[in-house]
C-alpha cells in the first residue's frame, strides 16, 4: 500500500573520492603501538600523526570536515509563513503525576526575528524545526507544515571567535532569513575569491535581524561530516553519508499508511502536499 506522492522527503549526500594526503616518515600507527603496551587510557598522537591517520606506510590521511548548506524557500499555503523550534523537556519527579521520573513534554518556541533563529542541534532535547502557515489550520486545529529533522551531523571545527566570516554558516546548523531573491549562497557567490570586508554570506543576510513571523522566509540548514580518516579511505574512500529529513506535520487527518485512496475520499485539509 503506497503513500501519497511527495508526502515525505529526505536528502542524503554521499561523500566519495580522494582524501587529502600528506607524506610522513612514519611506517605504522603511533597510537596503536602505545595502546598495545599501555592498555586502557586516553591517547593523542604526536608529530605528523596528530592531524591525520596513517593510511599506508609514510602516508597520512588528514582529518577534515565536509559542509553542505541547503537553502529552502518553503511556501506553505502561501508566502506568509512562520518557524518554530521543538525541544523535548523532561518533567521533574512527582510522586503523584510522574512517580517514575520518565515523563516529558515538548516546548515550542516561535521565532520572531532572524537572530533568534540562529540555532544549533541539541541531541539531548531532540531538537527539530517546523515551517508552517500561522493563518491556516486543519479541521482538528493543527498548523500544516514541514518538520526539519536532523539525521546525522557534526559540530563545526571553526572556533567561535571567527563567527562573522563567510564560513559562519557552518557554526550554526539552522538559520531563518526574510526572503531576498539575491541571497542565494550561504558562503556567498564567490567565497574563494572573497576580498576583505566581503558581505555576501549568510551571516550578513541575518545580521539585519528582520522580522520572520508571518513573512516570506527562507530556511537554511547546514549538514556537516567530520572525517576521521582510516586505511579503508586510501586511495579512494567509500561513500560517507549525511542526511536530513523533511516530514509533513498537520497535513493529514489520518496516517498515510491507511493508503492514498482512503485519504482521497476524505475532505482535503489545508496545504495538502
Amino acid at each position: 500500500m503506497g503513500f501519497p506522492p511527495g508526502w515525505y522527503r529526505r536528502l542524503q549526500a554521499e561523500l566519495h573520492g580522494l582524501i587529502l594526503n600528506k607524506t610522513i616518515k612514519d611506517e605504522t600507527c603511533q597510537v596503536c603501538a602505545v595502546q598495545a603496551t599501555e592498555g586502557p587510557g586516553t591517547y593523542v598522537a604526536r608529530g605528523d600523526q596528530r592531524f591525520g591517520t596513517i593510511v599506508t606506510p609514510q602516508i597520512a590521511g588528514i582529518f577534515h570536515q565536509h559542509w553542505i548548506n541547503l537553502r529552502m524557500d518553503f511556501d506553505i499555503d502561501g508566502t506568509a509563513n512562520a518557524v518554530e523550534e521543538c525541544n523535548t523537556k523532561l518533567l521533574p519527579y512527582d510522586p503523584g503525576t510522574n512517580p517514575r521520573g520518565r515523563a516529558f513534554t515538548v516546548a515550542r518556541t516561535v521565532f520572531g526575528k532572524e537572530k533568534e533563529a540562529e540555532r544549533n542541534l541539541n541531541l539531548s532535547t531532540n531538537r527539530t524545526w517546523i515551517v508552517y502557515n500561522p493563518a491556516v489550520k486543519s479541521p482538528i486545529g493543527h498548523y500544516s507544515g514541514y518538520e526539519i529533522e536532523p539525521d546525522g551531523n557534526t559540530i563545526s571545527a571553526i572556533p567561535q571567535f571567527r563567527f562573522g566570516e563567510e564560513s559562519s554558516f557552518t557554526q550554526r546548523h539552522f538559520w531563518v532569513t526574510k526572503y531576498r531573491p539575491e541571497q542565494l549562497y550561504a558562503a556567498g557567490k564567490y567565497p574563494n575569491q572573497a576580498p576583505a570586508g566581503y558581505r555576501d554570506d549568510l551571516f550578513e543576510y541575518a545580521k539585519k535581524n528582520e522580522n520572520i513571523y508571518k513573512e516570506d522566509v527562507v530556511l537554511w540548514y547546514s549538514l556537516g561530516f567530520t572525517h576521521i580518516t582510516r586505511p579503508e579511505d586510501y586511495p579512494i574512500m567509500p561513500a560517507g553519508k549525511m542526511a536530513v529529513n523533511f516530514t509533513p506535520v498537520g497535513f493529514f487527518q489520518k496516517s498515510p499508511a491507511l493508503g492514498y485512496a482512503h485519504i482521497e475520499k476524505e475532505k482535503p485539509g489545508p496545504g495538502k502536499p
